[in-house]
């Protein structure tokens, strides 16, 4: 028996405001999940959180992804954002993708 797995992509245009980035990020699940194949799984841009969105995994940015994986029930990634990593007083900054799953946990970084 052969199985699909749904996959829907976002992309738009990324502004340098991490709150605008969010919305965009809200109303394109919204869109993909009202289309005609609701998506199982959705993937966002590199960096779809703009150039200046950094934050601690977990921290507040996740915790707003992780609301809209659960709410939709769907495997999410959403692109990458700049992971902060405290080292004493010095910031670490990696490109990282954060991988939620249907209830909104973080499967993986």
């Amino acid at each position: 028996m052969n199985r699909y797995l749904n996959i829907g992509m976002m992309q738009f245009e990324i502004s340098g405001d991490t709150d605008q980035n969010i919305e965009k990020i809200k109303r394109n699940v919204f869109s993909l999940m009202n289309g005609l194949n609701r998506p199982e799984m959705i993937l966002g841009p590199e960096l779809g959180l703009g150039p200046n969105a950094k934050d601690e995994i977990p921290g507040r940015i996740t915790e707003i992804l992780s609301g809209i994986a659960k709410e939709y029930r769907i495997y999410f990634l959403p692109g990458s954002i700049k992971q902060v990593v405290k080292d004493g007083e010095k910031e670490i900054l990696y490109n990282a993708m954060p991988i939620f799953g249907l209830d909104g946990e973080i499967i993986d970084v």
